[in-house]
């Protein structure tokens, strides 16, 4: 991306860039001060996500001030336009960090574990299954606390399915566990993915996942999530989900 700039205002410099500087580090300051301020259970996945959320308010409010000083016009509607711009990139910049900063954060506070609980003869017998190419299907999740949940709190994303494979051969399989959140416009965006890939053995396998669930920044209001869990192997892909709320602490 090109940027070019107007050639106005380049014989004299601005009377006051010092201030415009000045303020938009204050700002960064305040913000990472806002961000640092919320408390939770879970304090280790906070740590992580609270330095994340800091640097992006930081760089939100450096691009904010600049961008406000450039299209100021004079001198006095510079310092004017860098302050708002700053604090309004601060803003934003904290508020996407913290969706980016758990997708960072996540994968450090995540569990999963596979079981075999039913062999490849019974399983095959109670879906009706003949040696056609490979089958797999979810039978039964378990998602909990649900549909509402509070940063601090881990929360159980189980799978149990089917997989079958001709003459009972192993199988590769995965198990992809996402959640989405509502982003500013409404729109439901991808913020965690952890996917859990296994050989396993053909028949019934229960997956016990979990996640840590963090906190809101402070002031924020309950965030509208979705999970969907699902199962891919070769071809084959079964998927369930549904809606939540991460509730303010």
């Amino acid at each position: 991306m090109r940027i070019f700039f107007s050639t106005q205002h380049l014989g004299k410099a601005s009377p006051k860039p010092k201030r415009v500087l000045l303020v938009t580090a204050l700002l960064c300051f305040l913000c990472q001060r806002g961000v640092m301020a919320q408390e939770s259970a879970n304090a280790d996945l906070d740590q992580c996500m609270k330095a994340a959320a800091a640097q992006g308010a930081v760089a939100g409010a450096i691009v904010g001030g600049i961008f406000g000083a450039i299209v100021g016009g004079d001198s006095r509607n510079r310092d004017r336009n860098a302050i708002a711009g700053a604090a309004a990139g601060a803003a934003a910049g904290g508020f996407l960090a913290w969706r980016n900063s758990w997708a960072t954060c996540s994968s450090k506070f995540v569990k999963a574990e596979s079981v075999k609980t039913s062999d490849h003869v019974i399983t095959s017998k109670r879906v009706g299954y003949n040696n056609q190419g490979i089958y797999g299907k979810i039978t039964g999740t378990r998602v909990r606390p649900f549909p509402e949940v509070r940063g601090g709190q881990s929360m159980e994303l189980s799978v149990q399915y089917d997989i079958l494979s001709p003459d009972g051969r192993d199988v590769e399989a995965t198990i992809l566990r996402e959640i989405f959140c509502k982003d500013d416009n409404g729109s439901f965006v991808q913020v965690v993915s952890f996917p859990e890939r296994r050989i396993v053995q053909s028949g019934q396998q229960v997956s016990k996942g979990e996640i840590r669930i963090p906190s809101l920044p402070q002031g924020s209001s309950a965030q509208e999530c979705q999970v969907n869990l699902k199962l891919q192997a070769q071809g084959v892909e079964d998927s369930k989900g549904g809606r939540f709320v991460i509730k303010a602490i």
